[in-house]
């Protein structure tokens, strides 16, 4: 949930990653960072490195 003060802004499916394989992980993220990137119009975000 993204809340803009005391207003709900966004809602999506929880996502429990808990088991994931990286390549699920990183598709989950992936489609999180899209919904993210739609509703506040963001161009491009920082690069994700996997350690």
């Amino acid at each position: 949930m993204i809340y803009r003060g005391s207003n709900l802004v966004s809602q999506s499916n929880k996502v429990f990653c808990k088991g994931m394989v990286q390549p699920d992980l990183e598709e989950a993220i992936d489609q999180g960072l899209e919904q993210i990137k739609e509703l506040y119009d963001i161009g491009s975000f920082g690069k994700i490195i996997w350690h």
